[in-house]
């Protein structure tokens, strides 16, 4: 028996599936309920991608001999890779309670719960592995990972030198440490670790675009250029780095070569619709529909059918009027990839206009099932109830409760909060280094800084961000408990900031309505407020407004549910999902805030 698993073993080591398999076959004939016999035909089917048979023989070797930490485990990897991540994560409890000291057994528990974003038990996890195997790269990398998911930066920069201690040429860890430096933000430290990853491996797209954008929030905007379009060379199809390289081309104001990268890498993989759908929303970004559509319509005379391509299709035909034919394309779009969020979510937003109020909560219950976090599918379900007299319409948006403002103290060390506010407002004019809005936000006319604002190692910044929190913590404090709310059952107790920016608006300036679909709580803090802005203006220049949406419903069913005049220092928090925009507004100042958007932890 024995000498039959030693045999099927070696050959499972070469990677002879099917001599192994006999091997293992003929202990089973010898002994049916032989334990290792069962979890080593479970590995084989695994690697034979015979997941169901594999899972049956994990489960007979357990049957067998139920303490078996490593076949708990092997099953769980299985089961965690077909989207049972509950079983799996019992599965690996149960497998580290049996065996404490079952380092990889800890591992994957935290690599669940960090697939997951359950961080904090992530983080737990891998500080049991790491306590077992203090020198296996692997888990102090993934630790650091984690971390820096929660801003805890430090320590995920700590987690990755423990990483680089153990194995310095351990690249993920190198790079990851870049992604930390950047995030901190430190970008010359981040450069100079995204260097020595390159001579740890060279050539890798993922670096090269991490890479240039330190160097862009360096301000070394040639160099950052030119990575881009390296990891790009590397990469036709990566969609991420065109994004961000014209993008820069945008706000910079060099519309030459803008989505000339898209050309040039169509030429290189013709075959590939996810190009030619982001090359298309680019272009429709920018306002070039004729040229946008004419892009989709090649992508599909050269892929077929694609749901990507169908889907801009669709945008266009609704743009136009074209009721069926915008309908027809989504549900070309839908047939050929029914899990693809973005398509649900914009058919939804059309059937709202339409008046089509079931049709589109269909749509979004399947959103829901493919992205439950997401909030711009709350903003359309929320109109849904409204306009069929639902009442959970109030019980969602509630602006009285939910729409609230506070106003910033002056932090210590100024004289009063508008010496604050004049030195705040130097600090981040002096950021606002683009000239134009972002082509892919909410503003028009006027600019906004790009990475993370509330994170700047600038003093006034931090000073900021310590006067901003109490006023956070005095909004949420203000909160009911209510586990079943959309909103108020999320909250943890703890938030981070998971989005922070400045914006500055000139005159004619406005932001359209629209929301936050990747926050949890939202809010933008007032820097500058033109003098036009007043309480007794019954056109309520530059104020913001909520619950009038981004769709053109018409005076019958547009409405705003509550207005807020801007006033310097002000804070108006709101949930992510909550429609908001700005009232145009004529001065020859400027209207400047500091939005914010926060999860929970």
């Amino acid at each position: 028996m024995q000498q039959l698993l030693n045999q099927g073993v070696q050959w499972l080591q070469k990677g002879d599936l099917d001599r192994s398999s006999g091997l293992f076959s003929s202990a089973l004939d010898l002994s049916p309920a032989e334990p290792d016999a069962l979890h080593m035909m479970g590995v084989v089917a695994r690697k034979q991608n015979r997941l169901n048979g594999a899972e049956t023989f994990f489960r007979r070797s357990l049957e067998a001999e139920a303490r078996q930490p490593q076949v708990l485990n092997n099953l769980a990897n299985l089961l965690r890779g077909t989207d049972r991540v509950g079983e799996a994560i019992g599965l690996y409890e149960k497998a580290v309670k049996m065996q404490p000291e079952f380092a990889d057994g800890w591992f994957n528990l935290g690599l669940t719960h960090q697939a997951r974003a359950s961080h904090p038990a992530a983080i737990e996890a891998f500080r049991k592995a790491q306590a077992i195997k203090p020198g296996d790269p692997r888990f102090s990398n993934s630790l650091g990972i984690s971390y820096k998911e929660l801003d805890r930066l430090e320590e995920a920069i700590e987690a990755y030198d423990q990483a680089l201690t153990s194995k310095p040429e351990h690249f993920r860890s190198m790079h990851n440490k870049g992604v930390a430096l950047r995030l901190k933000p430190d970008p010359v430290a981040a450069i100079e670790c995204y260097r020595k990853a390159l001579r740890i491996s060279s050539n890798v797209p993922e670096l090269c675009f991490n890479l240039a954008c330190a160097l862009h929030d360096a301000g070394r905007i040639d160099e950052s250029e030119q990575e881009l379009k390296l990891a790009i060379e590397l990469r036709p199809e990566y969609l991420e780095a065109h994004k961000t390289l014209n993008k820069m081309y945008w706000e910079t104001g060099n519309r030459d070569p803008f989505c000339e990268s898209y050309v040039a890498a169509t030429r290189r993989s013709p075959r590939s619709a996810e190009l030619c759908a982001e090359h298309a929303r680019n272009l429709e970004m920018a306002d070039r529909f004729d040229e946008a559509e004419e892009v989709l319509r090649q992508g599909i005379r050269d892929n077929g059918d694609h749901a990507d391509l169908h889907h801009g299709l669709a945008k266009a035909a609704g743009r136009r009027g074209e009721t069926g034919a915008s309908l027809s394309h989504f549900a070309r779009a839908i047939r050929a990839d029914p899990d693809k969020q973005p398509v649900r979510i914009d058919v939804s937003r059309y059937l709202v206009q339409l008046g089509n109020y079931d049709e589109a909560l269909q749509h979004l219950d399947e959103a829901e099932r493919l992205n439950p976090l997401d909030q711009e599918r709350w903003a359309y379900r929320g109109l849904c109830w409204r306009f069929l007299g639902d009442e959970r319409d109030a019980w969602l948006n509630d602006y009285d409760r939910f729409v609230q403002t506070r106003q910033l103290e002056a932090p210590e060390g100024y004289d009063n909060l508008e010496h604050f506010l004049t030195e705040l407002r130097r600090v981040l004019i002096g950021m606002h280094d683009t000239v134009t809005h972002p082509i892919d936000q909410s503003l028009r006319g006027g600019t906004q800084t790009t990475g993370r604002l509330i994170h700047q190692p600038i003093k006034e910044i931090q000073d900021f961000r310590r006067v901003l929190e109490k006023q956070i913590d005095d909004y949420l404090a203000s909160l009911p408990k209510d586990p079943s709310h959309l909103f108020l059952g999320r909250f943890s107790g703890e938030y981070r900031f998971s989005g922070s920016w400045s914006v500055r608006l000139n005159s004619e300036g406005f932001h359209v309505n629209h929301v936050h679909p990747a926050g949890w709580l939202s809010g933008p803090i007032y820097i500058e407020v033109p003098a036009v802005v007043r309480d007794d203006d019954e056109t309520r220049a530059g104020w913001v407004k909520y619950g009038e949406t981004g769709l053109n419903l018409g005076p019958d069913r547009e409405r705003v549910g509550k207005a807020v005049r801007p006033a310097e220092g002000l804070v108006a928090f709101f949930p992510s999902y909550t429609w908001h925009g700005t009232y145009p507004f004529i001065s020859e100042e400027h209207r400047m805030t500091a939005p914010m958007d926060y999860l929970p932890v």
